[in-house]
C-alpha cells in the first residue's frame, strides 16, 4: 500500500492501474492477488478511520459554535465554508458503513447460535472497536465455520502464528489479517478434503472396499481410542490408525491436520520426529472447550522431556498455547520446563496459574485473575474499601429535623423547609436570581406557536440551577430519601418552571413506568425533587396522593381489568384515576412550598399541579439521578448512560429525554445558550453531582464521607465551607454571564436592553444587580 502511494504521488501522470502494476511487478499470481487485496483492505480501513475523524470535527465545530470565529450564522457558514456538500456526502458514507457493520455482526453471530458476537468468539480476542473490514472478514469466515467453538480455535491459532513473527504486529487482540489467515487455513483444509474424496472415490471405482478391510479399519479405530487414553501404544499403530481413517472417513482426517498447515502455508516442512503423535494431540485438544485447560494438558498423556524435546518447536508452541502458556519470546528450553511443570501440576492448575513465580508465564486472559492485574506501572494494591452505610435517621434529623423521615416513609412525600434558606435571605444572591430568570424569560419563544404552559423551556444551565444542583445538604437528603441508599448520584438536566398569571398549568400524572416499577422494581428508588424560589399558595402549587405509593400494584391491577392499561415511560392520569380510586386511595392534596423549600416525592406517587396560574411561580428541578457502580449506567436505562449526562452538563446542552426516558415533545435546541457559564471546582461532591468529576474521586469520597457519615459537626463545617465558596463562585459567574450575553446578542440583548431603558421602573428593578 505505502509502495503505491509514494509512486501514485510522486508522479500525478501516472494512473492508479499503472501504480499497482508496477508494485506487483514480477510477482506470481497468488503474490500479485494478494498484494492487490492488501491495498484494497488498507484502504478500506483508513476510508473508515478517515470517516470517523471528519465526522467527529465537524460535529465539533457544529456544536461547539467555533464557525462563530468567522461567520456570522450557521446558515452562512454552510453556504461559504467551501465543503459542507462534501462532509455531507462523507457523513452519509459513513451512516452506510454503520448500517454495513450492524449488518455483518447480526449476520455472522446469528450463524454462531445468536446473542453477543463478542461473547461467542471471546471477549479476550475481539477488538475494543470493530472495523468495517474486519466485520465483513468475520462474516465471511462464519459462512464456512459455523461452530462458535471451532471459529475461536481458529482465530486463536492465526493471532498466535502473527504474535511468534519478529515484526509482525505484537496487538494481542484480532486483527483483520489474523482472520484472513484463519479464513485461509479453512479453505486449505477444504482443499485437502476435496483431494481425499477424489483419491478415495477412485480407489472405490478400481477395487471398492472389502468387508475385511472395513473391520480392520474399525478395530484400527478402537485402538486409537485406548492409546489416546493410556498414551501407551506405539507410534507405529498411530500411523496405521492415521492411514486407514484416510480411507475410511474424510472427516476424520480433518480433524487430525496440525494447528499450523505447513504444506498449505508454504512453510518449512515439520521437523517433529512423529508428526503424526504430536498431531494426535492438539486433534485431541481442540475436541475439548477452550476453558477446559485442565482437560487439554490431560489429554497430552504422559508426554516425558524426551518425547518434548523430539517434537518441533512449532507443534510444542501449539500445545503450549492451547494451555493458555505464553510463547512469543520464549526459548525452547524454558518452554520444556514449564509444559513438564503444567503436566506435573495438573491436578492444582490453578495454583500454578496464580502463583507467584509462575503466574506469568500464561496469558492473562487464560488464567484465575489477580488483584495486581490492572495495576499496571503501581506497585501496590489499596486497601479494600468497605460498604459504605450511613444512619437514615441520624442524617434525616442532621439536614430536616425531626418527624421528616417519618413523613416521608409514610405518605412518599415531604416538603423540607428551608434549606436553600442561605440564598433566599441574601438579598444579593436573589436579585442575581431575579435577573437571570428574566434574562431566560426575555429569550424564551413559543414554538410553532403553542404554548409553554408556564415551563421556560430555554433555562438548563443557569448559575442558580448550577448551584442548587451542587449543594451538599441537598445530595445527603437525595441520599437517605431512597429506599436503594445509592449514594453515586448526578443530577439529571431539566430545565425550569417560571409561569406567569394566566398561564395554563394543570397536569395529572406519575413519571414512571407502571409494568416496569411492578416487575422489576424499575425506577422505584427515584426521587423527585423541586426547589420553590416564590412562597406559593394552595391556588398554586403541586398536588399529590399522600401515601399513594403503597397502593399502587392494587390500582394498576384495577386499571388492567377496565382495559385502561399503558405501557409509557410517563404516564397521564387525567382518565386513569377515578372518583372511585380517590375513595379507595385519596384524593389530591395541594403541597405548598415557601421559598427555599424542597419538595422530594417517590416516583411512585401520582402528583400534578394546580390549574390557571394566578401569580408568579417559579420552580427549579434539579433530579438526582443513581449511577451504577461502573460509572456507566444510569438506574433508568432509557434516559441514557452517566457519560450523556456528563457531556450535557460539560457542554451546557440540553437532554433530549427526560430522566424517566420519555422524550421531550418540543425542540432543545443544539448547542449551548451564549449567555452559559460553568461553575466547578467549589467542592469535590459537586462537581461528581454534575458529572465533573467520578465517584471514585478520593476527594469525593471524603467529602461524601463527612456529609452523609461524619459528626454533626464536621458535616456542618465541609457545608459550610462549600457555601461559602459558592457564593464566590456564583458572584463572578454572573458577572462573566452578563458580559457574554450582551456580547453575543447585541441590540437583542437582555441586559443591554435593561441599561439603555428609559423606563424608570425597569431601571429601578434592576439596579441592584447592575452595579
Amino acid at each position: 500500500m505505502e509502495l503505491v502511494l509514494q509512486r501514485f504521488d510522486s508522479n500525478q501522470q501516472i494512473s492508479v492501474k499503472e501504480c499497482i502494476m508496477k508494485a506487483v511487478e514480477g510477482m506470481n499470481d497468488e503474490g500479485r492477488l494478494e498484494t492487490a487485496l492488501k491495498v484494497v483492505e488498507i484502504g478500506l480501513e483508513q476510508e473508515e478511520q478517515l470517516q470517523e475523524v471528519v465526522t467527529g470535527t465537524w460535529r465539533l465545530i457544529l456544536q461547539g459554535e467555533w464557525w462563530r470565529a468567522r461567520y456570522e450564522s450557521l446558515t452562512e457558514f454552510m453556504m461559504k465554508c467551501g465543503m459542507s456538500e462534501s462532509v455531507k456526502e462523507l457523513m452519509n458514507g459513513r451512516m452506510r458503513s454503520e448500517r454495513l457493520k450492524r449488518k455483518f455482526e447480526k449476520s455472522a453471530s446469528e450463524r454462531l447460535g445468536g446473542g453477543d458476537l463478542k461473547e461467542r468468539l471471546g471477549e479476550e480476542l475481539m477488538p475494543a472497536r470493530m472495523s468495517k473490514g474486519f466485520l465483513e472478514a468475520i462474516n465471511a469466515l462464519t459462512k464456512q465455520v459455523k461452530d462458535a467453538e471451532d471459529a475461536k480455535e481458529l482465530l486463536s491459532r492465526a493471532m498466535d502464528r502473527r504474535l511468534g513473527v519478529r515484526g509482525a504486529s505484537n496487538d494481542e487482540k484480532l486483527r483483520v489479517g489474523d482472520v484472513k489467515a484463519a479464513m485461509k487455513e479453512v479453505m486449505a483444509r477444504g482443499a485437502k478434503r476435496s483431494r481425499i474424496m477424489e483419491a478415495e472415490a477412485e480407489d472405490e471405482r478400481e477395487s471398492g472396499l472389502n468387508s475385511k478391510s472395513m473391520e480392520r479399519s474399525n478395530d484400527l479405530i478402537k485402538d486409537k481410542g485406548r492409546a489416546e487414553s493410556t498414551g501407551g501404544e506405539s507410534r507405529e499403530s498411530m500411523k496405521d490408525v492415521e492411514a486407514v481413517e484416510s480411507m475410511k472417513d474424510v472427516e476424520a482426517v480433518e480433524s487430525m491436520e496440525d494447528v499450523e498447515d505447513v504444506d498449505s502455508e508454504g512453510e518449512m516442512e515439520c521437523g517433529c520426529r512423529e508428526v503424526t503423535f504430536a498431531k494426535g494431540i492438539i486433534d485431541a485438544m481442540r475436541r475439548l472447550r477452550k476453558k477446559d485447560v485442565k482437560g487439554r494438558v490431560k489429554a497430552a498423556g504422559s508426554i516425558g522431556v524426551k518425547e518434548w524435546r523430539e517434537m518441533c518447536h512449532r507443534h510444542m508452541r501449539g500445545i503450549a498455547s492451547c494451555w493458555g502458556l505464553k510463547t512469543s519470546g520464549v526459548k525452547r528450553e524454558q518452554l520444556i520446563e514449564r509444559v513438564m511443570k503444567v503436566q506435573r501440576n495438573v491436578e492444582r492448575l490453578d495454583e500454578v496459574r496464580t502463583a507467584e513465580g509462575t503466574y506469568l508465564w500464561f496469558r492473562m486472559e487464560e488464567r484465575p485473575g489477580r488483584k495486581d492485574d490492572g495495576l499496571s506501572p503501581f506497585k501496590y494494591v489499596g486497601a479494600r474499601e468497605d460498604e459504605f452505610t450511613f444512619d437514615r435517621a441520624q442524617i434525616w434529623k442532621r439536614y430536616g429535623g425531626m418527624g421528616t423521615m417519618e413523613k416521608f416513609l409514610e405518605d412518599g412525600n415531604v416538603v423540607m423547609r428551608g434549606v436553600f434558606g442561605w440564598i433566599m435571605k441574601d438579598s444579593e444572591l436573589m436579585e442575581m436570581v431575579n435577573a437571570e430568570f428574566e434574562m431566560y424569560r426575555h429569550h424564551l419563544r413559543e414554538q410553532n406557536g403553542k404554548s409553554n404552559y408556564g415551563w421556560c423551556r430555554n433555562m438548563w444551565h443557569s448559575l442558580v440551577q448550577q448551584v442548587m444542583r451542587q449543594d451538599p445538604v441537598f445530595y445527603a437528603l437525595n441520599v437517605v430519601a431512597r429506599p436503594d441508599g445509592n449514594w453515586r448520584l448526578v443530577s439529571f438536566p431539566y430545565y425550569t418552571k417560571y409561569a406567569m398569571k394566566a398561564d395554563s398549568t394543570g397536569f395529572k400524572h406519575i413519571d414512571i413506568n407502571i409494568e416496569k416499577l411492578l416487575k422489576s422494581g424499575r425506577g422505584g428508588s427515584t426521587v423527585q425533587t423541586a426547589i420553590s424560589l416564590d412562597d406559593e399558595f394552595e391556588d398554586g402549587c403541586t398536588i399529590v396522593v399522600p401515601g399513594f405509593h403503597r397502593h399502587i400494584g392494587e390500582w394498576w391491577s384495577k386499571v388492567e381489568e377496565r382495559g385502561k392499561s399503558r405501557n409509557g415511560l410517563v404516564q397521564s392520569v387525567e382518565d386513569l384515576y377515578l372518583k372511585e380510586d380517590e375513595e379507595m386511595y385519596g384524593s389530591f392534596v395541594p403541597v405548598v412550598c415557601k421559598r427555599g423549600d424542597i419538595r422530594m416525592s417517590l416516583s411512585s406517587l401520582i402528583h400534578g399541579s394546580t390549574g390557571g396560574c394566578v401569580r408568579r411561580r417559579r420552580v427549579v428541578h434539579p433530579w438526582l439521578i443513581g449511577v451504577d457502580s461502573d460509572h456507566d449506567g444510569l438506574e433508568i436505562e432509557e434516559s441514557g448512560s452517566w457519560e450523556d449526562v456528563s457531556r450535557a452538563h460539560r457542554n451546557m446542552w440540553a437532554m433530549k429525554v427526560g430522566a424517566t426516558g420519555q422524550s421531550h415533545r418540543f425542540g432543545v435546541g443544539n448547542g449551548r445558550f451564549a449567555g452559559c457559564v460553568e461553575i466547578r471546582g467549589v467542592s469535590g461532591i459537586g462537581d461528581a453531582l454534575v458529572g465533573a468529576r467520578r465517584w471514585d474521586s478520593g476527594l469525593v469520597l471524603m467529602e461524601r464521607d463527612a456529609i452523609v457519615g461524619g459528626s454533626e459537626g464536621e458535616a456542618w463545617r465541609v457545608v459550610e465551607r462549600h457555601r461559602s465558596r459558592m457564593k464566590v463562585a456564583w458572584k463572578e459567574g454572573f458577572e462573566v454571564m452578563m458580559s457574554l450575553e450582551k456580547m453575543k446578542f447585541g441590540d437583542r440583548s437582555y441586559f443591554k436592553l435593561v441599561e439603555e431603558s428609559s423606563n424608570m421602573d425597569v431601571l429601578a428593578q434592576a439596579a441592584c444587580w447592575m452595579k
